[in-house]
């Protein structure tokens, strides 16, 4: 049997082109909690994702409108969220700044995008024990932490982010990028497991630190699908106007 490219093949037989694609919008963003929240985010930006797993960095400006989201309805200092890297503590954390106001919203946006220079570590322990090291200095308050990454590690001691991780005095969201979760991380207690795949529609990320964002924040909503049309692509050479 002879297989053909579907534009070789007659107008009856070949498949259409998608004229829709799905998206994803955000839920409401709730009300501040009525105790502190500390959520932490941590960003893997090895190479792993940045060549393969997750090549336009779609996990950076999907954060950033995720932490949009939530500022947009923010108006006490009760939340606070803290950007790590995995190449902590070569890289600073930034935070933990609320969201209710422009400044500390800004020097967190910036915060998510990763820094110029950096080596792109795939070892997810310094950056777990910073983590755990600062929610101990909050016993009363409630926690998250996020962790985007395909869990492609390379630690000293394998077993030792998980062990951090299990540590960790609340909930633990891995937002594990076009990979297969690892046994270790099934196998945790206190761990959220969120799969992201390149298939997915927009949003989903976005989508997935909302969830953790609004753990403790009452009133929020669900994410839902949308149905909208594909936006044309510009032909070469042609006009690049909006679209």
């Amino acid at each position: 049997m002879t297989l053909l490219p579907s534009q070789m093949l007659p107008p009856a037989v070949a498949r259409p082109a998608p004229t829709m694609q799905r998206r994803i919008t955000l839920g409401a963003a709730g009300h501040d909690p009525s105790s502190p929240v500390y959520v932490q985010c941590c960003f893997d930006d090895s190479g792993s994702l940045s060549h393969g797993n997750d090549p336009i960095g779609a996990r950076y400006e999907e954060a950033k409108k995720a932490l949009r989201h939530i500022a947009n309805s923010s108006r006490s200092n009760m939340q606070q969220v803290t950007i790590y890297r995995f190449d902590h503590p070569n890289v600073p954390q930034v935070g933990p700044l609320p969201l209710h106001k422009k400044e500390p919203l800004t020097e967190l946006l910036t915060a998510v995008d990763p820094p110029v220079g950096i080596t792109g570590a795939s070892t997810l322990t310094p950056a777990m024990m910073a983590m755990n090291r600062a929610a101990e200095k909050h016993p009363d308050a409630d926690h998250v932490a996020v962790i985007f990454s395909d869990f492609e590690l390379f630690d000293l001691n394998p077993a030792q982010p998980y062990e951090e991780i299990a540590s960790f005095p609340g909930l633990v969201h891995a937002v594990v990028m076009n990979a297969a979760p690892p046994a270790e991380l099934l196998a945790l207690p206190n761990v959220l497991i969120t799969q992201v795949s390149s298939l997915d529609p927009p949003g989903r990320l976005a989508a997935a630190l909302t969830h953790s964002l609004t753990r403790y924040r009452p009133g929020a909503g669900q994410p839902s699908y949308r149905l909208e049309p594909l936006s044309p692509v510009p032909k070469r050479g042609g006009s690049h106007g909006a679209l």
